[in-house]
């Protein structure tokens, strides 16, 4: 049987066919001939050889990469890096890097779990320095003197929540604390009752 050859009209590749099928096959393969079938043809710029190439992907998921080779080199460029929990080296590629929570990496699921929780107790841990305060002070107000514990609060200084030190905090009550905010406010318009018996 008498065969010619063809140039494959997507990928640029000679084939031979049978010299009676010469209108039958346009294409190589059937991936060229799905690609050749399809309207609009996809055109995609390779991420790592910047070539232009029909892709083999529909739109909604675009093919970063003209062949495997490409999309292997790219995984080869990364650095290597300390894992966050347990310290052990580990390779660090630019994608993983990108989409990750954290900017630095670790290196298993079970060590970022770990790592996760740990990073959960401490911000917990900003938020119990009201147990920290009343293992430090008496149960009375520094002010006035109340030593009702029902209407006992733990009062910042400075006026900032986040700074939980011990020499920030002191015991007041109720009272006190709105006249303390008051005044930290700039109002000073409501007369201080502290000392006062």
């Amino acid at each position: 049987m008498k065969k010619i050859e063809k140039t494959c009209p997507i990928c640029a590749k000679l084939f031979s066919v049978p010299k009676c099928h010469e209108s039958r096959y346009i294409t190589c393969g059937y991936i060229c001939g799905g690609i050749y079938r399809r309207k609009p043809i996809i055109k995609n710029i390779c991420e790592c050889c910047k070539t232009e190439f029909i892709s083999k992907k529909t739109p909604t998921k675009k093919q970063r990469f003209c062949s495997k080779k490409c999309g292997t080199s790219v995984l080869k460029n990364g650095w290597f890096d300390k894992c966050i929990n347990c310290g052990s080296q580990i390779w660090i590629t630019p994608h993983r890097n990108k989409n990750s929570r954290y900017k630095k990496q670790c290196c298993s699921r079970n060590c970022r779990n770990e790592f996760e929780k740990k990073r959960t107790e401490e911000i917990s841990a900003f938020h119990s320095y009201r147990k920290r305060a009343w293992r430090h002070f008496t149960k009375k107000c520094h002010d006035c003197g109340n030593q009702d514990e029902r209407v006992l609060v733990i009062h910042h200084i400075d006026g900032n929540r986040k700074n939980g030190k011990i020499d920030n905090l002191i015991p007041v009550c109720h009272n006190c604390h709105c006249i303390r905010h008051i005044e930290m406010s700039g109002n000073h318009r409501l007369p201080s009752y502290r000392g006062k018996d």
